[in-house]
């Protein structure tokens, strides 16, 4: 990212160059950082100090420390990150679990995916990893063939013993696929799943609803998905806001935790594309088209887009207005729906659509004037995102999640507001120039946002990182000592000294923690003053115990 390197060179006149030139200031400060430490990490790890203390000095709040904190500490870069985590009130993270980082070549990894196959995002999830070479399996609650993917659907579990049950499936496909990674879609379900496998490293995947609705719905959701994040080696989030919120529920931090976004390839979702055909599939004549990808629950308010129909065709009577979902069976919120078009007298201008082919989705984008996703809560959309990159219009509820995606880019409503939501669809389909700049805006928003497969990088290097640190705790004192004389050797003393206490807490006999303090000693320095009193207290008490 430019505007990152222009800051992290003190250049902020290139820098607001550079966010000039993409027409919206859109980058959070909390996202810039990130680039910020990102990029220096990467090109100038001997400035990061000096970011550091400018960081420390402009009262950063405590989102932007933990995001600062966590780039540098995932990259092995321990002591510069150490100011941050001593300001946020932390100790460094366990490190007796990890080897010292260095780049590690790309191998090929086996992954065991806790998710719904059925979902279109776990299906390019999953697709991602079996384009590039890598083992993929599913275990799911329900059947979907995945190219190249093992998908395996255990029988239901009924009954109050079901969340063990599933635990001891989930075991019991560990030790037969034999994993390098776990990684748990919907925290509230999956996430806790895999949690309950004891499995480590173990990934769990926000998103959205489950963390921003279930905990809200039963306290006893809250305390499961704590349980299940605090179990977790990374974290994958769709916002920012999201991540903060699971790491406010966890009341931990996440070394190993990626802002990935899931958006739309940009070489298929385009806005040069045409969408007759799929009008024509439609019979749908000439007239503005109002689009919905959003799946028919309450949450998405989909009935109040329905009550907004008579208000946009009060002043276009030729528009027309198309309902999709996915994944969604023919319920009591779907025939109320369908009442509800057929008493407003809007039959003739409303398509219902349960479930298209994702590779057809950027031509329903492309027959659409507006795009509507009004839900009361969100991750980053899918959906959303992929308007974006096709250039439609969108009208979005005015929720934190939305607006890190598409502020600039869209028109904000209460969705609740049904005059005020049809007023917004006719400013749109009137099409002055404040929507044509919206068009432009919104694709070069994910134009610097990035593409699916660049943004699916950040998870198999997250994968490929935490298999290559990640391992049991030392399963002898000689192992213990030689990574914590690892850590010393590489300039983190304090890593090391920290490795040593812990080892000398867990150290049963005095001849243990003679050889721990007597390695202490040796690596020497101020560092570890009480080094030489520790030493000399446990060999008085091994020849006290006549050792």
């Amino acid at each position: 990212m430019s505007a990152a390197r222009a800051l992290a060179d003190d250049d902020l006149a290139g820098a607001d160059r550079v966010l000039a030139e993409i027409a919206a200031p859109f980058l959070t400060r909390t996202r810039l950082i990130q680039a910020v430490f990102a990029w220096k990490a990467e090109h100038d790890s001997e400035g990061i100090p000096a970011v550091v203390a400018r960081l420390l000095e402009s009262q950063p709040s405590l989102a932007e420390l933990r995001e600062a904190a966590d780039v540098l500490t995932e990259r092995g870069l321990l002591r510069q990150a150490q100011p941050l985590w001593a300001e946020l009130g932390r100790d460094l993270p366990d490190f007796t679990r990890w080897r010292w980082p260095r780049k590690m070549p790309r191998e090929r990894l086996r992954i065991l995916m806790l998710a719904d196959a059925s979902s279109p995002l776990v299906k390019r999830f999953s697709g991602y990893f079996v384009r590039h070479g890598h083992e993929v399996h599913i275990l799911s609650r329900n059947q979907r063939d995945l190219p190249g993917v093992a998908v395996h659907v255990p029988d239901p579990v009924p009954g109050p013993l079901a969340l063990a049950e599933w635990a001891l499936l989930g075991q019991e496909a560990i030790r037969r696929i034999g994993p390098d990674i776990v990684n748990g879609h919907y925290a509230s379900i999956e996430g806790l799943w895999g949690a309950l496998t004891g499995f480590h490293p173990y990934v769990s995947t926000l998103w959205g609803s489950d963390i921003n609705v279930d905990p809200g719905l039963d306290p006893k959701y809250g305390t499961l998905i704590r349980f299940g994040l605090q179990q977790a080696d990374g974290l994958i989030g769709v916002t920012s806001d999201l991540l903060g919120k699971a790491r406010g529920l966890a009341d931990r931090t996440f070394a190993g935790a990626r802002l990935v976004r899931f958006g739309p390839d940009l070489t298929e979702f385009r806005p040069d594309l045409d969408g007759s055909t799929i009008r024509e599939r439609l019979r749908i004549g000439p007239g503005p088209v109002v689009f919905s990808p959003r799946q028919f629950k309450p949450a998405a308010n989909i009935h109040r887009l329905v009550e907004a129909i008579p208000g946009v065709l009060e002043r276009f009577p030729d528009a027309w207005f198309v309902l999709m979902s996915y994944n969604t069976p023919e319920d009591a919120y779907y025939h109320s729906l369908v009442d509800r078009v057929r008493a407003l007298g809007a039959e003739g201008r409303t398509r219902f659509i349960n479930g298209v082919d994702h590779a057809e989705m950027p031509l329903w984008y492309a027959m659409a004037d507006v795009t509507a996703s009004i839900r009361d809560f969100d991750g980053a959309s899918v959906s959303i995102m992929e308007s974006l990159a096709c250039g439609t219009p969108l009208i979005l509820s005015d929720i934190a999640a939305n607006r890190e995606v598409a502020d600039g880019a869209a028109l904000f409503v209460d969705p609740h507001d049904v005059p005020a939501l049809a007023a917004a669809i006719c400013q749109v389909l009137a099409n002055g120039p404040d929507i044509a700049a919206l068009r432009d805006i919104g694709h070069a928003r994910m134009e610097e946002m990035g593409s699916f497969d660049p943004q699916m990088a950040q998870v198999e290097e997250l994968f490929q990182g935490l298999r290559a640190r990640l391992e049991p705790y030392p399963t002898s004192l000689h192992e213990g000592l030689s990574k914590a004389q690892a850590w010393a050797d590489d300039g983190s003393k304090e890593i090391a000294r920290a490795m040593l206490a812990q080892l000398a807490g867990q150290a049963s006999t005095p001849a243990e923690r003679a050889s721990i303090w007597l390695t202490a000693a040796l690596l020497s320095g101020p560092w570890l003053e009480d080094a030489g009193h520790g030493v000399q207290r446990a060999i008085l008490e091994v020849l006290g115990d006549g050792g």
